[in-house]
């Protein structure tokens, strides 16, 4: 399901005005998402590939990653 943000047929439904661009939609008629959304989930998940060799690096990203996550659910 990881990638199921980038197959058409899977985006049922649509959002509320003012979420557009191509790839929006409802994912399986029950999660919002958008291309943008689906290509950050990418990217950090590309970056801790990049940084589970490293044990040092890994525990700087994930409390990079942490801080961020906490920052956003704060910010509503």
């Amino acid at each position: 399901m990881w990638a199921s943000g980038f197959v058409p047929p899977l985006l049922l439904g649509s959002l509320p005005a003012g979420v557009v661009g191509p790839l929006a939609g409802l994912l399986l008629g029950l999660f919002a998402v958008n291309w943008f959304h689906s290509l950050a989930h990418l990217l950090i998940g590309a970056a801790g590939l990049a940084t589970y060799r490293s044990h040092t690096a890994a525990k700087s990203y994930a409390l990079a990653l942490g801080i961020a996550y906490a920052g956003c659910s704060c910010s509503g």
